[in-house]
Protein backbone atom coordinates (compact mmCIF):
# COMPACT_ATOMS: atom_id res chain seq x y z
CA UNK A 1 0.00 0.00 0.00
CA UNK A 2 1.24 3.49 -0.83
CA UNK A 3 -0.30 6.75 0.30
CA UNK A 4 -0.01 10.33 -0.91
CA UNK A 5 -0.61 13.37 1.29
CA UNK A 6 -2.57 16.17 -0.40
CA UNK A 7 -1.20 19.69 -0.51
CA UNK A 8 -2.93 22.46 1.40
CA UNK A 9 -4.26 24.92 -1.23
CA UNK A 10 -2.22 28.16 -1.10
CA UNK A 11 -5.29 30.44 -1.09
CA UNK A 12 -7.28 28.47 1.50
CA UNK A 13 -7.78 30.10 4.88
CA UNK A 14 -9.68 27.40 6.74
CA UNK A 15 -9.66 23.77 7.74
CA UNK A 16 -11.87 20.87 6.75
CA UNK A 17 -12.28 17.15 6.24
CA UNK A 18 -12.89 15.54 2.85
CA UNK A 19 -14.14 11.96 2.62
CA UNK A 20 -13.28 10.16 -0.61
CA UNK A 21 -14.72 6.87 -1.85
CA UNK A 22 -12.33 4.96 -4.12
CA UNK A 23 -12.96 1.88 -6.23
CA UNK A 24 -9.89 -0.32 -5.93
CA UNK A 25 -9.23 -2.54 -8.95
CA UNK A 26 -7.90 -6.10 -8.88
CA UNK A 27 -4.32 -4.82 -9.16
CA UNK A 28 -4.65 -2.51 -6.15
CA UNK A 29 -4.87 0.71 -8.15
CA UNK A 30 -7.58 3.33 -7.82
CA UNK A 31 -9.99 2.88 -10.73
CA UNK A 32 -12.36 5.68 -9.66
CA UNK A 33 -12.62 8.26 -6.89
CA UNK A 34 -15.42 10.55 -5.78
CA UNK A 35 -16.08 13.02 -2.98
CA UNK A 36 -18.54 11.71 -0.39
CA UNK A 37 -18.16 14.59 2.10
CA UNK A 38 -17.06 17.93 0.74
CA UNK A 39 -15.03 20.74 2.32
CA UNK A 40 -14.28 23.24 -0.41
CA UNK A 41 -11.60 24.27 -1.46
CA UNK A 42 -10.03 20.96 -0.39
CA UNK A 43 -11.96 18.58 -2.68
CA UNK A 44 -9.58 18.74 -5.66
CA UNK A 45 -6.34 18.22 -3.68
CA UNK A 46 -8.00 15.32 -1.82
CA UNK A 47 -9.19 13.68 -5.06
CA UNK A 48 -5.78 14.17 -6.71
CA UNK A 49 -4.03 12.51 -3.75
CA UNK A 50 -6.54 9.65 -3.45
CA UNK A 51 -6.15 8.76 -7.13
CA UNK A 52 -2.42 8.19 -6.52
CA UNK A 53 -2.90 5.74 -3.64
CA UNK A 54 -2.28 2.04 -4.13
CA UNK A 55 -3.76 -0.78 -2.08
CA UNK A 56 -3.25 -4.45 -1.45
CA UNK A 57 -6.07 -5.96 -3.56
CA UNK A 58 -9.04 -7.45 -1.76
CA UNK A 59 -9.35 -11.21 -2.19
CA UNK A 60 -12.26 -13.62 -2.19
CA UNK A 61 -11.35 -17.32 -2.15
CA UNK A 62 -7.84 -16.45 -3.27
CA UNK A 63 -8.91 -14.30 -6.22
CA UNK A 64 -8.39 -10.53 -6.36
CA UNK A 65 -11.66 -8.59 -6.54
CA UNK A 66 -12.74 -5.00 -7.06
CA UNK A 67 -13.72 -3.31 -3.80
CA UNK A 68 -14.55 0.08 -2.29
CA UNK A 69 -12.38 1.91 0.23
CA UNK A 70 -12.82 5.21 2.04
CA UNK A 71 -10.13 7.80 2.74
CA UNK A 72 -10.59 10.79 5.04
CA UNK A 73 -8.25 13.72 4.50
CA UNK A 74 -8.02 16.37 7.24
CA UNK A 75 -6.78 19.79 6.19
CA UNK A 76 -5.51 22.39 8.66
CA UNK A 77 -4.09 25.76 7.85
CA UNK A 78 -0.29 25.57 8.12
CA UNK A 79 1.23 27.54 10.97
CA UNK A 80 4.02 29.92 10.08
CA UNK A 81 6.57 30.44 12.82
CA UNK A 82 8.34 33.77 12.71
CA UNK A 83 11.67 33.60 14.55
CA UNK A 84 12.29 36.24 17.16
CA UNK A 85 15.21 38.52 16.60
CA UNK A 86 18.29 37.79 18.67
CA UNK A 87 18.50 41.31 20.13
CA UNK A 88 16.73 41.73 23.46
Amino acid sequence: MATVTPRYPPLARDSGIVLIEVRVDTGGGVADAKVIRSARPFDKPALDAARRWTFRPARVRGTSVVTLAYIAFAFRQPVTVIPRSGSE
